[in-house]
């Protein structure tokens, strides 16, 4: 039975499977940065009271639009909403803004926790 937890636990992290992993991490922060810099958005807005329970807000371009909320995954253990950005600009110019959820990672954070922040 362990071998086929160790099997689950390789697909649930995708740096131990995808060639050039932490280059595609970097690329995902330094867009991320990008459309922090460029869009109007509110970074930081606290939505709970749990640590990590933030997210960042790229309200849509016209009052009504669509709004895409991104929980970044990681493995639990790793991005974070600074992360997770890259996608506003692709949505800002079909109209639709994004939200970018954060909460408290493994291992100090369970996944009942980080569920429930979600």
């Amino acid at each position: 039975m362990r071998d086929g937890a160790l099997d689950l636990d390789a697909e649930y992290s995708p740096s131990r499977i995808v060639p050039g992993f932490r280059s595609i991490l970097a690329e995902y922060r330094r867009l991320s940065d990008v459309a922090k810099r460029s869009l109007p958005c509110e970074l930081n807005v606290r939505y709970g009271d749990g640590d990590g329970e933030l997210l960042h807000h790229f309200p849509p371009p016209r009052e009504g639009g669509p709004l895409l909320v991104f929980v970044h995954g990681g493995h639990w253990q790793e991005l974070s909403i600074d992360d997770s950005c890259f996608a506003a600009p692709a949505l800002a110019e079909r109209g639709a803004g994004l939200v970018a959820v954060g909460y408290r990672l493994a291992p100090e954070g369970s996944l009942d926790a980080m569920a429930g922040s979600v």
